[in-house]
């Protein structure tokens, strides 16, 4: 099957020299991949998506824990993000330190959306997969909550009884290592995927405060990929059509290409030409995301599928109900009657 232009991103290959130090049998974690353990170890190497995400599914394989990824997930926590780490050590505070992540994160994840929302006296840092992860989901995710949990009590110095993790998973086998690695209730069943924490702890003086190497810090992580970057356009790109998608009451218009280009400061005609580039088009993310979102509504049962057509801009239901049928074989109604 041909990758997907996500799929074709190149990130930081680090997280996978980790694995390789985690599992002892390197062939195994990296077949299915081009990779090789001499490529690996270059400074600064790069992979695709696709190669990273296939050694987490081998890693998981070898795994004898369902919830190895946890305790790994807290032991990098603090390391291995590039300028990112410096940036959040050095944030006037810690409101500053999570804008950076939301914002360079991405980078070194780009299958990942991550945003803010605030509601009341809480925000939700939410993040969400731009593509279709299947089982991988619960490490994909629980990965950079713990890394935000162990910053934001690294900066607080003071536990995380008034936060709270919540998943749109079942609650799986392993539920005890929840209690072991989240400082927080963790919460299944729920609509999103966030960390939720109380607005006033944004304000959070952080006392290793550093001027110069904050700035420095933030200078390279612009340098190394924000989300003007050529290379994360099709993220950028995602994120926006997803945040389309997620209204409710179908109300948001889809964005253009031409609103699209403006907000990434280029000509459409450019945007055309960058995407054609990852061999992909405007179009064709539009689409593909739709499917995928299609999915996550009709599981989530929250909405009719009338209202789910309305939200992914259908003229009508029957024609979601095609197109659906087109994408998975059955209709919206029998494939949540089976999920169900």
């Amino acid at each position: 099957m041909q990758a997907s232009a996500i799929e074709q991103l190149l990130m930081p290959a680090v997280y996978v020299q980790h694995l390789t130090r985690e599992f002892p049998d390197p062939v195994r974690l990296l077949a299915g991949t081009r990779l090789r353990i001499a490529e690996l170890e270059r400074p600064a190497s790069r992979i695709t998506v696709r190669d990273d995400l296939r050694c987490v599914a081998n890693a998981q394989a070898l795994a004898q824990e369902p919830g190895w990824y946890q305790e790994w997930g807290t032991r990098i926590a603090e390391h291995f993000h590039g300028p990112l780490t410096p940036a959040w050590l050095s944030a006037p505070t810690l409101g500053d330190g999570l804008d950076a992540f939301l914002r360079y994160f991405p980078s070194r994840i780009p299958y990942m959306e991550f945003r803010s929302r605030t509601q009341g006296d809480f925000i939700a840092i939410e993040l969400r997969p731009l593509i279709d992860v299947g089982q991988l989901l619960p490490i994909l995710v629980e990965i950079p909550l713990l890394i935000l949990q162990k910053y934001i009590g690294t900066i607080r110095n003071s536990c995380m009884r008034e936060a709270a993790v919540e998943l749109n998973y079942e609650a799986p086998a392993h539920l005890r290592s929840y209690q072991r690695w989240f400082e927080c209730p963790t919460r299944f069943h729920c609509p999103r995927n966030a960390l939720v924490i109380p607005a006033a702890w944004r304000n959070t003086r952080n006392l290793g405060y550093d001027e110069s190497i904050w700035r420095s810090a933030l200078h390279k992580c612009a340098e190394s990929g924000g989300p003007e970057a050529p290379r994360n356009i099709v993220h950028f790109l995602r994120a926006e059509l997803y945040s389309a998608f997620d209204d409710a009451n179908g109300g948001c218009a889809l964005p253009t290409l031409e609103a699209v280009a403006a907000k990434l400061h280029v000509s459409p005609r450019t945007l055309i030409r960058r995407l054609r580039g990852m061999g992909t088009t405007f179009y064709d993310q539009r689409d593909e995301l739709r499917q995928i979102r299609a999915r996550e509504l009709v599981e989530a049962g929250a909405l009719s599928i009338g209202q789910i057509a309305a939200v992914l801009k259908f003229s009508d239901p029957p024609n979601f109900g095609k197109a659906f049928k087109r994408w998975f074989g059955e209709s919206p109604s029998q494939y949540r009657k089976r999920r169900n």
